[in-house]
């Protein structure tokens, strides 16, 4: 039974220690619902990635990479990283013409307080639409 329970642990360690610790706490999908904040505006993919990319420059996070997805959808993805150092990933997804989803992660695991803190600077340049 020691044995077994040292095992757990060791891979346990192993596992955190090589930053799957999504897979670790909720399979992945599970930890987005509590580290990410998403939120849907009304307007465009264009004018929300406008939008986004305002916040960030009030906010100080400098961006990395932009990743747009042509096509029907139109997808995109920034990542960057905050005025502290912190990874940074937003991505946006249209929900119909006239709405976007944008889903804000920042940190290795993500910081729900910190991406709401996004969210209320995009809200200044974006109309989020609410039930």
């Amino acid at each position: 039974m020691k044995k077994v329970i040292l095992c757990g642990l060791l891979l346990t360690a192993t596992i955190i220690g090589s930053g799957c610790i999504p897979l670790l706490v909720a399979g992945g999908a599970g930890i987005r619902e509590i580290t990410d904040k998403s939120v849907v505006y009304q307007g465009n993919i264009k004018s929300i990635d406008s939008a986004v990319k305002k916040a960030m420059k009030n906010l100080g996070a400098v961006i990395k990479e932009v990743v747009a997805e042509t096509g029907e959808k139109g997808n995109r993805t920034i990542r960057g990283k905050t005025y502290d150092g912190e990874a940074l990933t937003i991505d946006m997804e249209p929900t119909s013409p006239k709405s976007v989803n944008v889903e804000v992660r920042v940190g290795r695991i993500g910081s729900k307080d910190r991406a709401i803190e996004f969210h209320k600077e995009i809200q200044k340049y974006a109309k989020a639409i609410t039930d």
